[in-house]
Formats: C-alpha cells, structure tokens, sequence
C-alpha cells in the first residue's frame, strides 16, 4: 500500500534504525514509479537488517544495488534526462510535499539545469541554498545528509570548489561523520588545500563509526 512518504520520514527523525520504516518507503517508492529513492530506501533498509534483502529481490526495483546506476548518475556534470526526472519530482512533490529524498534529488537536478551563467566560480564555492536545497535541509531525517549528498555529488562530477562548499558546514555537525571529512578531505586536496585536507582527514578518525559510502 502506498503510505504519505512524508510522514515515513517524520518518524524517521525519531531513530533511523527502523528497517520497517525503511521498507515501507521502499515500497511507497516503488508504488510511486520512484526507483531512485526506492533504491536509496532498500539500501539503508539492510543496512540495519540485512535479512531483509530477500523481500527487496522480490521487488522490482531495478539496478538499485548498482553504484553507478539510479541517483548514482546525480554525480555526473551533465545529466540528459535531467528535465525530465525534474519534472517528475515536482509533480510527486505537489503531493507529497514532505519528502525529503525528492527535495535533496530536485536539488540536485536543479544544479545540473542551471544556466552556465550561474555555475560561476562564485556560485560554485558558495553553498547556494535554493528553494529546494533548503526545503531539503529543513526536513532532513538525519543532520547534515542532504549537504552531504550534495557535496558528494559535486566531486563526483568534478566540482571540488562546490563540494568544499556544500561539506565544509558539516565540519561542526556531531558526531563527526566520517565519510562526509573524508570527502571534504579529497575536495581539499583536489584544489591543493593540503592543510586543510589534513584537518579533515583527522576529524575523520573522531568518527566512531567509520563508513565510506
């Protein structure tokens, strides 16, 4: 049954470690025809039970283990089906206006649309909080994921200013969260900031959970 995926997020906020919620935005995605965030939903769902992965190979939910597949492909500098998939998550998004995922992933897909004149070195190495950027931020089910995703992204497509941008203001989130300083470390080191670089790469072994996505 499709659940309002907005509240699901709501209670996520509470505790992330609910694998049941997990799976019930899983399916709500599904139901939606929302394989990406589907995907990210099945993954964080066996990362907190990982006999649920047997349910999620019944589901048809595409390439959703694949790392270079579904939101994999927001990491890209220019993205074909950008406007399409935007126009997508707006109408979702009329709807169910309290989904976090699609705001983060709208976000995105924004940056990736904007005008060449707005991807300036200002506008890069300044963390520009859209409209949907911030919406995101507001609701995220747990501090500092939409930045970090967001940073994420930007290196991955080759944007080390901007993902210094977005990662920078997670330097102060605790806990300190691993993989987030060990991407702004390869963001500093990329724009030859190596003692900076040094620094992250340190608050990086504060984290006493130290995950790598």
């Amino acid at each position: 049954m499709k659940k309002d995926v907005g509240i699901l997020w709501r209670r996520l906020t509470q505790s992330a470690a609910q694998p049941e919620l997990w799976m019930d935005l899983v399916c709500s995605y599904a139901h939606a025809g929302l394989l990406w965030q589907a995907g990210y939903a099945a993954r964080q769902a066996i990362k907190y039970d990982e006999k649920l992965l047997a349910r999620l190979q019944g589901l048809e939910l595409g390439p959703w283990r694949d790392i270079t597949a579904g939101d994999a492909l927001l990491g890209r500098s220019v993205l074909p089906e950008a406007a399409e998939r935007a126009e997508q998550f707006q109408t979702h998004l009329a709807e169910y206006p309290g989904d976090w995922l699609t705001w983060l992933y709208q976000a995105r897909l924004q940056e990736l649309l904007a005008p060449p004149e707005e991807k300036s070195e200002t506008a890069r190495t300044q963390l520009h909080l859209s409209h949907e950027l911030r919406q995101a931020h507001d609701m995220e089910y747990l501090p500092g994921e939409s930045f970090h995703w967001i940073g994420v992204w930007r290196l991955r497509a080759g944007d080390a200013d901007g993902a210094v941008a977005a990662l920078s203001g997670l330097v102060f989130i605790h806990p300190v969260r691993y993989s987030s300083m060990m991407y702004l470390g390869e963001a500093l080191l990329r724009i030859g900031l190596f003692t900076a670089a040094e620094k992250a790469f340190s608050r990086a072994e504060l984290s006493p959970h130290p995950e790598f996505p």
